[in-house]
C-alpha cells in the first residue's frame, strides 16, 4: 500500500527508535546496536541493531526482526493501525486527516520470509565491502578493467553504478564475522555447504563469478546479488545468489519521484543509463523474470503512472517475435492495473541494440548530464501508446503475409480493438490502422461493420454445429426440426446475454455514445426528426431509441397518428429502414393509408383508376414505395402472420436491424383477456417489457398503439376500494401519449369532418417535457395529419 510505503521510506528507523526511548547504541560503522527490547540478555556485544536511515531492525541473538511499524508495535504493544497512528502523530501530523480515511482492518502487513531483514543488513555489508574492493584491491581492479571492456563504461559511470567486485565466498564470510561477530550463526559455513547456509552466496555456477551488483526491493533492501562472469566461461554469463527475491522490478527503488519510467530488459542498462546523466525518466528492468501482478505493487507504491516498455532492438526474426510476446504480456498486466502503457519503437535507435549501446556508442558516458538530452528526444519521437503499438505490429505482420494469413491477422486486429476502453485510444488505434492499410474512413467503417456481422455469424455457425453434435440425424422429421430451432434460439439468446454482460458491449456503447455526444453540435436533434410532427420532435429531442406508446379509445385516430408518423420518419431520415406491423388492418389497407398520407388523396379514390394530376401523384407515390420495399427500406406485415405475442417477437427479431423504425398498431389485439373485463396486467407488462428490451437491443424507436382500458386505470391513477390502480403501459413506456378528442361531446372522430384531437404527453423520459399538442386529421377519413398548435413545458 502506497501510504505504508511512504511511512517506511520517509521516516528513518533510527529517528523512531530514539522517540521510542531505545538508547545505549554502539556504532559499528554500518549499524547501530543495543540491547534487545524483548528483554533477553546480550551475550558479549549487543545483537539488536539497525542501519541509520533505513526502515528495518533485527536481532542476531533471538532472531526477531521487522520494519519501522513493527518496531513501534513491539515496543508500544500496539496493533498495526495504532502503530501507524503513533508514527503519524510523532513525525507527520499533517497526514492525520488523510490516514483517518482508511479502514483500520486495511493495515495488515504482509509477512516477510525468515531472516529477510538481517540478510538485507548483511547483504548491504557485502555490497560496501565489494565496492571498495573493486576500486582498491588487485583482483578488484582486474574485474574493473574487464567490466570496462565488457560494457564500455567510463570510470565515473562505474562509480555511479552499483557494480562491485564479488570476492570468493570464504573472504566474504571472514569479513562479515570479523565486522559483526554476533552474525556468526548466519554466515559461518564452508563452500561445499554454501547452498545450505542461512546466507547463501553462491548460485548455479558456484563460486566462479567475480563481478556482481545487488538486487534491491522497492524500499532499497538487498535481497541477493546478480553475478556476471568476468572471464570467458564455457557456459553461462549470468548467475544469481541462491534465494534471491525478485518480486519488485530491478532498480525500482531508484525511481522514487518519477511518475514515468522506462522499463528495460537488461539489468545493467537500468543502472548505467541514469549513471551516465540521463534523469528525464526513471529506469527499471524486468530481466529474464516473467512479469507478473506481484511486481505491480512496487510501481503502485511509488505512484508510477506511465510505463514506457523498451526492449532490445533485435534483428533476428525469432527474437523479434519473442520481444513482441514479452511486450504484450507486460502491457496487458500494466493496463489491467490502470497504469498507462507506452512502447518504444526500438528501430528508433538505428543500428544500436539498446539505449546503453546508443549512449556509449556516442560517448555520452564521458560528457556532462545535459549532453544526453538527445536520448529524451529519441524516446519522445519513437514512443507509441499501447493501442498504437498493437495496431502497428499487426499491420507489419499483415504486410509480410499472404492473403490467407492477412484475413486472420485483420480479424485478430479487430478483435483486439473491441478490448480498448478509452475513446482517445480507440481513435488513435483507428488512425494507425487506416493509415497503415491506406483505408478511407468509409472503407474502414464498412470493414468494421462486416467484421461484426462475421463474428456473430461465426458464433451462430458454431452453435448449429454444437446442436448436431448432440446426435441429430440429417433426415429429420418436423418435430426434430422444431427442437433444433428451439435449441438454436436458446444458444443465440445465451450468446447475446453473455455478450451484454461481459462488459464489452457496454464499453463499446459508452465509447460510441461519448464520441457521438462530443461531435454533436449544440441544439442538434439527438434522435430521428419529423417534418410534419415538428413539435413532437422538439418535445422528445428527436425520436430516440425507446418505447413510444400512443393510447386512445376506439376511433380516436390512433392508426392515423402512427401511420402518419411512420411515413414521415421514413421519408425525413435517410438510410433508415422501417417495419410497420398492423394487428387491426391488412397489408393492403395499410398501403392505402400510406399512399394517402403521401398524396393527400382519399382512400376510396386511391383504389380506382384516376385521371390527370391525381393519377400522376398516385403513380409516383406507388413507384417510390415499391422501390423502398424492393431495397428493404420498407416492410409491412399484418395479423394474417401473427396470432400471438411470441409470433410477433419472432417476426421482429428476424426482420429488424439496428436503428430501424418500428411501428406496431393495436398491440392490445394480442391481449384478448382485456376484452372480457379482466385485467391481465401481468401479461401486458411482460409483453411491453419485451418490446422495450428489443428497442434497447436494436437501438431503435418502437411506436405502439393500444386501446385504453378503464379497468386498468389507463388515463389517470384512480381510487377504487381504497387501492390505487395504475397504468402498466404508462409505467413502462419511455414516452406515453393519450389521444383526447378536442370536442368533448363526441366520443369518436368518425363523423366529424377535419376533426382536431389532442395528444397529451403523460410521460417523457427523453427530455422530461410534457404538454398537449393539437393535431388536425385532414379530409375526414384521417388520411393525413398536421400539427396546428402546441403547449408544452
Amino acid at each position: 500500500m502506497k501510504f505504508i510505503h511512504d511511512i517506511l521510506s520517509t521516516i528513518a528507523i533510527d529517528k523512531v527508535a530514539e522517540k521510542l526511548g531505545l538508547s545505549k547504541f554502539e556504532d559499528f560503522g554500518i549499524g547501530l546496536f543495543c540491547d534487545c527490547p524483548t528483554g533477553h540478555p546480550s551475550v558479549g556485544t549487543p545483537g539488536f541493531g539497525f542501519e541509520p536511515g533505513k526502515h528495518y531492525f533485527f536481532c542476531f541473538n533471538c532472531g526477531i526482526e521487522g520494519d519501522t511499524i513493527e518496531l513501534v508495535q513491539l515496543i508500544k504493544k500496539m496493533d498495526t493501525y495504532s502503530a501507524i497512528e503513533w508514527i503519524i502523530d510523532s513525525f507527520c501530523p499533517e497526514r492525520r486527516q488523510e490516514f483517518s480515511a482508511f479502514d483500520r482492518n486495511a493495515f495488515t502487513l504482509s509477512p516477510k520470509p525468515k531472516d529477510y531483514y538481517v540478510k538485507g543488513f548483511l547483504h548491504e555489508a557485502i555490497y560496501r565491502f565489494g565496492k571498495k574492493q573493486l576500486m582498491e584491491s588487485e583482483e578488484g581492479r582486474k574485474s574493473y578493467s574487464r567490466l570496462r571492456e565488457l560494457r564500455g563504461y567510463h570510470r565515473t559511470t562505474v562509480e555511479n553504478t552499483e557494480w562491485i567486485y564479488f570476492p570468493p565466498e570464504n573472504e566474504i564470510r571472514s569479513h562479515l564475522t570479523q565486522e559483526y561477530p554476533r552474525s556468526r550463526s548466519l554466515v559461518s559455513g564452508t563452500p561445499k555447504k554454501s547452498f545450505e547456509d542461512k546466507l547463501p552466496l553462491q548460485g548455479e555456477y558456484g563460486d566462479k563469478f567475480r563481478l556482481a551488483f545487488p538486487y534491491r526491493d522497492v524500499l532499497g533492501l538487498i535481497t541477493g546479488f546478480v553475478k556476471r562472469a568476468s572471464i570467458r566461461e564455457t557456459k553461462g554469463k549470468w548467475d544469481f545468489t541462491s534465494g534471491i527475491i525478485r518480486e519488485d522490478v530491478f532498480n525500482l527503488c531508484k525511481c522514487k519521484g518519477f511518475d514515468s519510467i522506462i522499463l528495460l530488459e537488461s539489468y545493467p542498462d537500468a543502472m548505467s543509463i541514469p549513471a551516465s546523466g540521463f534523469q528525464d525518466y526513471g529506469t527499471a528492468a524486468v530481466g529474464q523474470v516473467t512479469f507478473s501482478d506481484q511486481q505491480i505493487y512496487g510501481l503502485k507504491d511509488l505512484g508510477i503512472e506511465n510505463v514506457i516498455i523498451a526492449m532490445a532492438n533485435e534483428k533476428d526474426r525469432d527474437e523479434k517475435a519473442r520481444r513482441e510476446v514479452i511486450i504484450s504480456q507486460i502491457s496487458e498486466i500494466l493496463r489491467r492495473h490502470h497504469i498507462n502503457v507506452f512502447v518504444f519503437k526500438s528501430s528508433g535507435l538505428g543500428d544500436y541494440r539498446d539505449f546503453e549501446e546508443y549512449l556509449f556508442g556516442n560517448r555520452f558516458s564521458q560528457l556532462l548530464p545535459n549532453d544526453v538530452s538527445s536520448l529524451k528526444n529519441i524516446i519522445q519521437d519513437n514512443t507509441q501508446n499501447q493501442t498504437q503499438w498493437i495496431a502497428q505490429m499487426s499491420i507489419d505482420k499483415y504486410e509480410r503475409s499472404d492473403a490467407t494469413d492477412q484475413k486472420r491477422i485483420l480479424s485478430d486486429l479487430l478483435n483486439q480493438r473491441s478490448t480498448i476502453n478509452q475513446v482517445k485510444d480507440l481513435k488513435e488505434f483507428d488512425q494507425v490502422v487506416m493509415s497503415g492499410l491506406k483505408l478511407s474512413d468509409e472503407a474502414y467503417q464498412e470493414i468494421l461493420k462486416q467484421h461484426s456481422v462475421d463474428s456473430k455469424s461465426a458464433y451462430v455457425k458454431s452453435a448449429i454445429q454444437e446442436i448436431f453434435k448432440e446426435g441429430l440425424k440429417p433426415d429429420l422429421d418436423i418435430n426434430e426440426l422444431v427442437l433444433i430451432n428451439k435449441r438454436a434460439d436458446e444458444l443465440i439468446s445465451k450468446y447475446v446475454l453473455a455478450y451484454k454482460s461481459s462488459g464489452v458491449e457496454l464499453k463499446n456503447r459508452m465509447n460510441d455514445k461519448y464520441s457521438k455526444d462530443s461531435n454533436r453540435a449544440k441544439g442538434q436533434t439527438i434522435g430521428y426528426t419529423s417534418k410534419v410532427f415538428k413539435t413532437l420532435t422538439k418535445m422528445c429531442n428527436g425520436f430516440q431509441p425507446g418505447l413510444f406508446v400512443i393510447s386512445g379509445n376506439e376511433e380516436t385516430g390512433k392508426t392515423s397518428i402512427i401511420i402518419n408518423l411512420f411515413h414521415d420518419l421514413l421519408l425525413s431520415n435517410q438510410d433508415v429502414s422501417g417495419l410497420f406491423v398492423s394487428l387491426d388492418e391488412s397489408v393492403n389497407a395499410v398501403v392505402d393509408r400510406i399512399i394517402g398520407c403521401n398524396t393527400g388523396l382519399n382512400i376510396s379514390d386511391i383504389r380506382y383508376q384516376m385521371e390527370g394530376p391525381n393519377q400522376n401523384k398516385k403513380e409516383r407515390s406507388y413507384s417510390e414505395f415499391i422501390d423502398m420495399a424492393g431495397s428493404g427500406k420498407l416492410s409491412i406485415r399484418d395479423y394474417s402472420e401473427i396470432n400471438s405475442f411470441d409470433q410477433l417477437l419472432s417476426l421482429l427479431q428476424a426482420t429488424i436491424s439496428k436503428g430501424s423504425i418500428i411501428a406496431i398498431d393495436r398491440l392490445d389485439m394480442l391481449l384478448p383477456t382485456l376484452y372480457s373485463g379482466q385485467s391481465d396486467s401481468v401479461g401486458l407488462c411482460e409483453n411491453i417489457l419485451k418490446l422495450k428490451s428489443l428497442a434497447t437491443l436494436y437501438e431503435s424507436p418502437f411506436f405502439v398503439t393500444v386501446k385504453q382500458f378503464e379497468s386498468l386505470g389507463y388515463d389517470e391513477r384512480v381510487e377504487d376500494s381504497g387501492k390505487v390502480k395504475t397504468n402498466p403501459v404508462l409505467e413502462i413506456a419511455d414516452v406515453y401519449f393519450s389521444i383526447i378528442p378536442k370536442s368533448q361531446e363526441a366520443s369518436s372522430i368518425d363523423a366529424i369532418v377535419n376533426p382536431c384531437i389532442q395528444l397529451k404527453c403523460r410521460k417523457n423520459k427523453h427530455t422530461y417535457k410534457h404538454g398537449r399538442i393539437e393535431v388536425r386529421l385532414e379530409t375526414g377519413n384521417g388520411l393525413r395529419v398536421s400539427e396546428i398548435s402546441d403547449s408544452y413545458h
